[in-house]
């Protein structure tokens, strides 16, 4: 079976072109026992934003059964630039008015917590980018052999 990419690629195709009452339902048309969709509800409306998205640009990407195993270099520029979009758009805001709110000079804090028990917003920035690091993509062929030692 394929990996995580075909998952994410398979919901865009589940939440397009199933009713919501189907997305968590095994059906003819959608068989959960390959990929079923099991995120939350917020998860599978942005694959179904993903999915219209995706429907513009090239409907092959997620057209129901015909698509199953879909692989290309343009459909991976394009899953790749949701996540880009997705981070920029909501992920690094967050932590940025997160980080801003808590900081030191911040006068809409409601209440100053004691020194001990305060962690600087500029430090909860630096832990969380550095939970999520950046790495380069693989690219078509995959990742480098691992060189034997």
């Amino acid at each position: 079976m394929f990996g995580d990419y075909e998952a994410q690629r398979h919901w865009q195709e589940v939440t397009y072109n199933l009713p919501v009452e189907e997305w968590y339902f095994n059906t003819s048309d959608n068989n959960l026992l390959y990929w079923g969709l099991d995120y939350p509800p917020l998860t599978a409306y942005h694959s179904l934003l993903c999915a219209h998205i995706a429907q513009l640009i090239n409907p092959d990407w997620i057209s129901l059964h015909t698509s199953r195993g879909y692989e290309s270099i343009s459909h991976k520029l394009y899953m790749r630039a949701t996540v880009m979009a997705a981070d920029l758009i909501v992920y690094i805001p967050a932590v940025l008015l997160y980080s801003l709110y808590f900081s030191e000079g911040s006068s809409k804090k409601k209440a100053d917590p004691p020194p001990e028990d305060r962690w600087d917003g500029r430090s909860l920035l630096c832990a969380v980018l550095a939970a999520f690091p950046c790495r380069p993509c693989a690219g078509p062929a995959g990742p480098p052999e691992a060189v034997p030692s």
